[in-house]
């Protein structure tokens, strides 16, 4: 990922910890959503995967590479089971466990401690079953170990996350590839 980015989501953030501390409930409310998007949009620059089984979805849709779209991408939105996208924008490690690992930092903390936690973005394409699945195991939203919460929903990555990049997006042009 971006190092110079990070530092500027890290310093954000750190702003953000900093101006919820100063305010009286319910204003701080206001300022835990807003840390939890800043931490959520750190996806636009994370390595993204894919899962075998919404891999194989696309293919047989002739959707081609789910990577080279982004969560925004309407050719992915018509593409439903009951109302719900067929394919689920999933981070790896969830954005409330990265928010607390961020909120149990001892201040004085900096940009640093906070961009060694933004570091571990990782996003996955999965299929709609998939996320079904990390819901029922209760893995959708805590997991301390990502790959064994993944091989227990019986959830398969195609590539090796050194393999991996930012998201290509062919679907509205936002953005642009960028090796990691």
């Amino acid at each position: 990922m971006d190092r110079a980015t990070l530092e500027v989501f890290a310093e954000t953030i750190e702003h953000l910890l900093n101006a919820r501390a100063r305010v009286r409930p319910p204003a701080d409310r206001s300022y835990a959503e807003l840390l939890e998007r800043a931490i959520r949009k750190v996806d636009e620059i994370a390595p993204l995967n894919v899962s075998r089984r919404a891999q194989d979805a696309a293919d047989g849709l002739g959707l081609g590479d789910l990577r080279r779209f982004c969560w925004f991408c309407s050719p992915l939105s018509k593409h439903k089971v009951q109302r719900k996208r067929l394919f689920v924008w999933e981070h790896y490690e969830p954005v409330t466990q990265m928010r607390s690992a961020i909120e149990r930092l001892e201040p004085p903390r900096g940009p640093a401690e906070i961009v060694a936690i933004l570091e571990r973005t990782k996003i996955v394409w999965i299929h709609r079953d998939e996320d079904d699945s990390l819901n029922e195991k209760d893995l959708k939203s805590v997991r301390p170990d990502a790959a064994s919460a993944y091989r227990s929903a019986d959830i398969h990555l195609v590539h090796q996350w050194d393999e991996c990049t930012t998201s290509i997006c062919q679907g509205h042009g936002r953005y642009q590839r960028r090796p990691l």
